[in-house]
């Protein structure tokens, strides 16, 4: 889902002609400094330093020195981080969020009506980038070996339009199929099984 689609983008090093350095923070209410330390720490600046929103400015300043814009993801944002970090993003020039946002539908995160904000499109994968992916996450998750057929690979891309989100929930179904009946691969057969699934409980 979120988390995963985030540690996707995380990946990349670049928007177009323009360089960027992605960090990543999950469920920051659990750091005790709140919306800094969690940013601290993810710059590798420790987890509270003495004067944390100069120590941000001064890592931020240096990054834009070497044309690198800092994207900043932030995982399980409620509403009251989303606003902490706006305020302290729109204090930095070089300074953009991603927000995986918790709040309720229809609950506010913008505290200003000036405020700019980016929208990233990711377009849907290519075979080739689907097939990439699939191993990838696999490699993740622990595995030392491919369990997912090319030809799976394949068909759950035809069957997603490589649209990431599709992808990871089919073909992790597709997983606890072929463990179910103690496959060793899934086949483009598991993959079809999925898809019968999905289509009897959508109707």
């Amino acid at each position: 889902g979120m988390t995963r689609l985030m540690k996707h983008v995380q990946q990349m090093r670049g928007l177009g002609d323009h360089a960027i350095e992605v960090v990543y923070t999950n469920n920051v209410s659990r750091y005790h400094g709140g919306v800094e330390a969690a940013l601290c720490e993810a710059l590798g600046l420790g987890r509270w330093p003495g004067d944390p929103i100069a120590e941000i400015a001064q890592a931020v300043q240096a990054s834009n020195a070497q044309g690198i814009s800092i994207v900043w993801m932030i995982d399980r944002c409620d509403r009251g981080t989303a606003v902490r970090a706006r305020g302290l993003a729109d204090n930095q020039e070089n300074l953009a969020l991603i927000l995986g946002i918790t709040s309720r539908p229809g609950d506010p995160i913008s505290t200003t009506d000036d405020s700019k904000e980016l929208v990233i499109h990711l377009e849907s994968l290519s075979l080739a980038d689907t097939l990439d992916y699939v191993r990838e996450a696999l490699r993740h998750a622990g595995s030392n070996r491919d369990v997912i057929a090319d030809q799976a690979a394949v068909r759950l891309h035809e069957l997603t339009g490589g649209k990431l989100a599709d992808l990871a929930v089919m073909a992790e179904a597709s997983l606890e199929l072929a463990a179910s009946h103690q496959m060793e691969l899934v086949t483009a057969a598991v993959v079809e099984a999925i898809m019968q699934q999905q289509s009897v409980r959508a109707a």
